[in-house]
C-alpha cells in the first residue's frame, strides 16, 4: 500500500469508525490528530479528493470534507484485507515509528505520543497494550514505573506499519518448501540476483574494481529487501555492518572470523533483530557474500 493510500485510509477511519467530528469536518480539525506530517496529510486528503472518497469546498483548512459513498466503501473493502488493529493503536504505533526515525532516539515517551495525537494517558495505554499483545512494540519501562512509559517499534511492528497492515498470505502459501529454498541456495535464485557463477566470483575476487561494483549491487539489492522491514536504529546497525563488510571484503587479507560475525548479523542471527519472513528473502543474498568472502580467503 502505497504512502498516501495508506494515510487516507487512516483518515477516513477516524471520521468514519465514530470519530468526535462526524463524517462532516474541517482539515484543520482534523491535521494534528493522526500523527501525520503536513506533507502527508496533504497528500492524502489530495488523494481522497481525487479518488472521489472525500467532496469539499475550497479555502484550505478552513474549507469542509465530508465523506463519500464511495469513501465508506472503500474503507470497508479495505478493512477486508487487513490484520485487525484498532484505529487507535495504528495512530500510536504510526507515532512511534515516525519519533523513533526523526529523533534516532531508541525509546520513545509516552508524553510524547500523547501530546502528539492530542490523547489521554488511559487511551494511550489502552492502544499501547494491544501493540504489546500483539507483539507490535516493546516497553522499556521497570519494575514499579508506569507501564509502557518508553516504547519502540519491534521489527514486526515495523513490517506490519510499511505494509499498510495488509494480511500476510506467504505464511499459508504452500508453494515455498525446503526443496525450493535449497534451490535456490544452490543457484536458482541466487544466480539471478548478484554473482551469477563460479566464474563471475573469480573474476571478481582478481578484479577490485569489479569486486567494488558487484558487491554494491549485490548489497543495494539487499538493503532494498531489508528497508521494507527495518526502520530507524535497527537499520542504522545494518548498514553499518554492510560497510564493515565493504571494508572488510576489498581489504588486502580479509579476516574469515571479522567476516562471519558480519554474516550472522546480516542474516538476522546476531544484534539485528528480523522476521522469519525477512531472514527467508534475505537468505540468497548473504549465500551469495558468504560465497565471495570464501573465495576471497582461498584466493
Amino acid at each position: 500500500m502505497t504512502g498516501s493510500r495508506q494515510h487516507a485510509l487512516l483518515i477516513l477511519r477516524y471520521v468514519v469508525e465514530g470519530g468526535p467530528l462526524g463524517t462532516d469536518y474541517h482539515p484543520d480539525d482534523l491535521r494534528h490528530k493522526l500523527g501525520l506530517s503536513d506533507s502527508e496529510f496533504d497528500g492524502a486528503d489530495t488523494y481522497l479528493l481525487q479518488s472521489g472518497y472525500l467532496d469539499g469546498t475550497a479555502g484550505g483548512d478552513s474549507g469542509r470534507r465530508w465523506v463519500t459513498s464511495s469513501g465508506v466503501d472503500f474503507v470497508e473493502a479495505e478493512m477486508r484485507d487487513r490484520v485487525r488493529v484498532t484505529l487507535a493503536a495504528e495512530r500510536v504505533l504510526g507515532v512511534i515509528i515516525r519519533k523513533e526515525e526523526d529523533a534516532r532516539k531508541a525509546y520513545v515517551q509516552a508524553q510524547t505520543i500523547c501530546e502528539t495525537l492530542e490523547i489521554t494517558e488511559q487511551q494511550y495505554l489502552e492502544a499501547a497494550q494491544e501493540l504489546s499483545d500483539e507483539g507490535l512494540i516493546e516497553s522499556a519501562a521497570r519494575i514499579g514505573q508506569a507501564p509502557y512509559l518508553l516504547v519502540r517499534a519491534r521489527s514486526e511492528g515495523r513490517r506490519m506499519y510499511r505494509r499498510g497492515f495488509r494480511k500476510d498470505t506467504s505464511a499459508s502459501t504452500p508453494a515455498l518448501n525446503v526443496g525450493a529454498i535449497i534451490n535456490s541456495v544452490q543457484g536458482g535464485t541466487v544466480q539471478a540476483i548478484g554473482l551469477a557463477d563460479g566464474s563471475t566470483i573469480s573474476q571478481a575476487v582478481n578484479d577490485p574494481a569489479m569486486l567494488s561494483s558487484q558487491f554494491d549491487q549485490l548489497t543495494g539489492r539487499l538493503l532494498d529487501e531489508v528497508k521494507e522491514e527495518l526502520g530507524g536504529l535497527d537499520l542504522e546497525q545494518y548498514e553499518r555492518t554492510l560497510a564493515i563488510l565493504r571494508q572488510e571484503i576489498l581489504s588486502v587479507q580479509p579476516r574469515e572470523s571479522k567476516m562471519k560475525g558480519l554474516f550472522r548479523t546480516l542474516a538476522f542471527f546476531g544484534d539485528v533483530e528480523g522476521s522469519i519472513g525477512l531472514m527467508l528473502r534475505v537468505a540468497p543474498y548473504i549465500t551469495q557474500l558468504v560465497a565471495l568472502g570464501a573465495a576471497l580467503l582461498q584466493r
